[in-house]
């Protein structure tokens, strides 16, 4: 089918704990990867990826299978998806390439009539690279898919400033930085989706992705919010511990009111007094269980560390290994051959990608 809109996703970093030394969160990354795809089929929008799809270079069978799951339902409906690739999956051969279906826009120029754009790719890259891409623009280009730093979004490690970017460019797609935003010049918009989920305690806030249609004949670009786990804050007022009581009280109230969106616990921020420390971690931390909640103890901006509260949450092992996604996605024969040799058995992630690039 023709695609009527396009979507444009960043920096998902499939892993299963996104949330680093919080281990009983996890699970965003994928569900966040099913939403966006799902919007697309049921939208009829082609997809863009922009970079850092996975966390690692050698990514672990069960963050690609869900990934590939969905591009083939893509494939199935018609609906282009294309890519580019971030820091965290820069790799020589893509792993996207695997997949018949994606189509790799580095220094590709592509018109996406569905959404009114002549879109041209590049991949993470270097300043110096990305300014010999800024000065050798085909003419008609109107949008770039970049994954880089602006100097606004990173002032201490910038790659380039929007003055940098030619006049004929009107929007720049663009991943790496995690948090959403948009900003302006005289000629161009420069457009960060941010990750499409929270990964830490500081970076709260709506997450999701953008969406480009053509309304009134002209390009329109709006954010579109997934819904996630709920977060919450409770700060105690007061220094007295039997305050406690009235925190519980609040806590229990949220672990049956929250909506659990997707199965995700939600989180609970609670600041306490230093001097109540103990006993706020005996009384609250003691309510993650049986609530299904995840309490987070602070006191005086300080975060509590979790790793010596509780260890590493459980891991489902996936019964999946890299030679079945080989076999069932890879059509070419001798890529796929070389590819079931590096990954044989049940070895899903102890070769390094470079002994892969050697061989191809």
């Amino acid at each position: 089918m023709e695609p009527k809109q396009s979507a444009s996703l960043a920096d998902l970093h499939l892993v299963t704990h996104t949330w680093a030394n919080r281990p009983q969160l996890h699970n965003d990354s994928i569900l966040a990867m099913k939403h966006f795809f799902d919007y697309c089929l049921e939208t009829c929008s082609s997809a863009k990826l922009l970079g850092d799809m996975f966390h690692t270079l050698t990514p672990r069978p069960e963050f690609v299978k869900p990934l590939f799951d969905k591009i083939t339902e893509m494939q199935d409906a018609g609906l282009p998806v294309y890519y580019i690739q971030g820091n965290h999956d820069l790799n020589l051969v893509p792993w996207l390439s695997l997949h018949p279906w994606p189509i790799n826009l580095n220094r590709v120029t592509v018109e996406l009539p569905e959404c009114g754009m002549t879109v041209l790719g590049q991949q993470s890259t270097n300043h110096d690279e990305l300014m010999c891409v800024f000065g050798s623009i085909p003419e008609g280009v109107d949008t770039l898919l970049l994954h880089q730093a602006e100097v606004r979004a990173l002032p201490f490690s910038p790659e380039f400033t929007l003055d940098d970017v030619p006049p004929q460019i009107k929007n720049v797609l663009i991943g790496h930085i995690h948090s959403p935003q948009d900003y302006s010049n005289t000629h161009t918009t420069l457009w960060y989706p941010g990750s499409p989920h929270v990964t830490g305690i500081d970076g709260i806030g709506p997450k999701g992705f953008l969406v480009e249609k053509v309304l009134n004949g002209e390009t329109s670009i709006s954010r579109e919010v997934i819904p996630g786990r709920g977060f919450y804050k409770i700060v105690m007022t007061g220094a007295a511990p039997d305050e406690l009581d009235e925190v519980e009280e609040m806590v229990r109230e949220i672990a049956g009111d929250d909506a659990r969106v997707d199965n995700l616990i939600p989180v609970i921020q609670v600041s306490y007094p230093p001097h109540l420390a103990s006993l706020a971690h005996q009384r609250l931390l003691a309510l993650r269980g049986p609530l299904d909640v995840y309490t987070w103890l602070s006191s005086d901006g300080a975060v509590e560390d979790d790793v010596s509260l509780g260890g590493r949450a459980e891991t489902t092992v996936s019964d999946v290994n890299m030679s079945e996604i080989i076999g069932r996605y890879v059509d070419q024969p001798v890529p796929r051959e070389l590819l079931l040799q590096i990954y044989g058995g049940n070895d899903t992630g102890d070769v390094l990608r470079s002994g892969l690039e050697e061989v191809l």
